[in-house]
């Protein structure tokens, strides 16, 4: 009757790990879940970085009212793309709240001050509205894609204010070949 209850109580025993273990799986997936939002990059914008088709996880916690991006920080936002569908934009944060953003000569400043922007590919002009020169309001952010010549960014749809802000784009799932954190 010993050797029963031993088992038993054994049996019971890798029950409840194997029922902790699966908890703390769980529990691990919803927390990234909450704080990392898987997307569907939908647009050339950040190409050659990141590409159209591209799954990426963003930290959708990164950015809040009273935070905001950093400068370079890989972030998206969604807009229709030329099918007029609602797509994931994936842009780089140039400017925040009371910046004045400036495009002239193929060339971007913030403040009067030239950015290096070695990331960039192609000249930096007007968007469709020619607009060359912006100011940031609170709380919102102007955003432009790297591939300069072939994106939708803040020069066509202005600065976007923070709560439309995708995160902060942290590592790309897929393709596997280029599975990573986003740099």
């Amino acid at each position: 009757m010993f050797t029963m209850d031993r088992e038993e109580a054994e049996r019971r025993n890798k029950s409840r790990k194997a029922a902790l273990t699966l908890a703390f799986i769980g529990l691990v997936i919803v927390s990234v879940l909450i704080f990392l939002v898987p997307g569907v990059m939908r647009s050339d914008s950040m190409d050659p970085l990141v590409k159209d088709g591209d799954i990426t996880l963003q930290n959708r916690m990164a950015y809040s009212q009273k935070v905001a991006p950093n400068y370079g920080d890989i972030t998206t936002f969604k807009a229709e793309n030329d099918e007029g569908k609602l797509v994931n934009i994936p842009t780089r944060v140039i400017g925040n709240d009371g910046d004045v953003i400036e495009i002239k000569d193929g060339a971007v400043y913030r403040n009067g001050e030239l950015l290096e922007e070695d990331y960039a590919v192609g000249e930096t002009q007007p968007g469709e509205n020619g607009k060359t020169k912006f100011t940031v309001p609170e709380e919102s952010a102007f955003v432009l894609g790297d591939n300069r010549e072939n994106c939708i960014d803040s020069r066509d749809v202005g600065c976007l204010s923070r709560r439309d802000l995708g995160g902060k784009m942290a590592f790309r799932i897929l393709p596997f070949g280029q599975m990573g954190k986003i740099q």
